[in-house]
């Protein structure tokens, strides 16, 4: 899931605040937030998933 960095933190390498990079989803830190509009990973694959099961049935 996409992340925005509100404070200097360390995922990777050192990310300064505004700074927005992609996280495992469900990982959670006192410096990132999620980005508005962006889903977790899993969520989005889930409806396509989803769509495959409705057209194999």
């Amino acid at each position: 899931m996409k992340v925005e960095a509100i404070k200097t933190g360390y995922f990777g390498k050192l990310r300064e605040p505004g700074d927005v990079f992609e996280v495992p989803s469900g990982a959670k830190a006192s410096w990132f937030t999620p980005v508005k509009g962006s889903k977790p990973a899993g969520g989005q694959q889930a409806p396509k998933e989803q769509a495959g099961d409705a057209k194999q049935a």
